[in-house]
């Protein structure tokens, strides 16, 4: 006699198999209990609409003088900003605030560009008063390095280390015409970035780029914000030309432990040394301007 067939295996209602529904189940468990064992509260996934329905009335509760609802508040905040549909919608928003603020951030790109020198990575304090630049604008571009990046490829840049980014190119204090140009310059990802680091430092320049913006359509952006003192006499000149080369950043070997930064500019494949590298007669002149001196007492360079 044949055997009968065995039971078909069980399944949800859905018709996921039933064993592999239950073990995530179990595994979802174990995450909650390691959370709260480390003192996080998990996050309750509910439908994007009732969390910000919750969330106004828990403010409206708020706003009435009942504290309660405080940790309500918090709770909804938390819950919409860690939803993948809240996540979704950010970043179409971030989309196309990139496309709507193109031309404007390009323009400030060669704004900046006739300002900054192709050379800047490799010019020193005195060089860049040798060029002609005002001493307000010289000491901007000294102090603040970030302006240096609308000069940089976007392949140098995307391999430039966190410490960099944080420290040396940060936006601290940068006026929306310097914000825009770094952002146009930047890359569409970046190397080496296994953390992440890198593009949360990209996320948070765009947040305070897209600030400023907003301050700028609203017009209340503060003098400071619309454009720094140090460029008064400097934005209607222009010194440098906007469309030339971008030199590219090579990197010397002098021994397998250390290497060095040497500027490179590639000119119909060819590659040719920075046309300003003029640092050596510089050094042995005997009187350096002033505001080389102070920068350097500053700590600047």
């Amino acid at each position: 006699k044949p055997r009968p067939p065995p039971p078909p295996p069980r399944t949800t209602d859905d018709g996921q198999p039933h064993h592999q529904v239950t073990s995530l189940q179990q595994q979802i468990a174990l995450l909650k209990k390691q959370l709260t064992a480390a003192g996080v509260q998990a996050v309750e996934l509910v439908p994007l609409a009732e969390a910000r329905e919750k969330m106004n009335a828990a403010v409206k509760r708020l706003m009435a003088g009942d504290m309660e609802a405080e940790k309500e508040v918090e709770k909804y905040d938390q819950i919409i900003r860690m939803h993948p549909d809240y996540e979704k919608e950010e970043a179409e928003k971030a989309d196309k605030w990139v496309r709507e603020t193109r031309p404007a951030n390009e323009a400030a790109q060669r704004a900046m560009r006739r300002l900054v020198p192709p050379d800047i990575r490799s010019a020193g304090l005195r060089e860049l008063e040798a060029k002609g630049l005002p001493a307000p604008l010289v000491r901007r571009l000294w102090t603040k390095k970030a302006t240096w990046l609308c000069r940089f490829h976007p392949d140098d840049i995307a391999r430039l280390h966190i410490a960099d980014l944080l420290s040396k190119y940060n936006n601290q204090g940068l006026d929306i015409v310097e914000m825009r140009a770094a952002w146009a310059s930047l890359p569409k990802e970046f190397e080496n970035d296994g953390d992440g680091k890198k593009a949360q430092w990209k996320t948070n320049f765009r947040t305070k780029l897209m600030e400023l913006v907003t301050k700028e359509d609203q017009r209340r952006l503060t003098k400071t914000e619309a454009r720094n003192k140090g460029y008064e006499s400097a934005d209607a000149a222009g010194y440098f030309d906007p469309d030339a080369p971008l030199i590219r950043a090579g990197v010397t070997k002098s021994n397998p432990y250390a290497a060095q930064e040497k500027p490179v500019v590639n000119v119909g494949g060819a590659s040719k040394s920075s046309f300003a590298a003029t640092t050596a007669s510089a050094a042995t002149a005997r009187e350096r301007p002033r505001i080389a001196d102070t920068l350097e007492r500053e700590g600047a360079a």
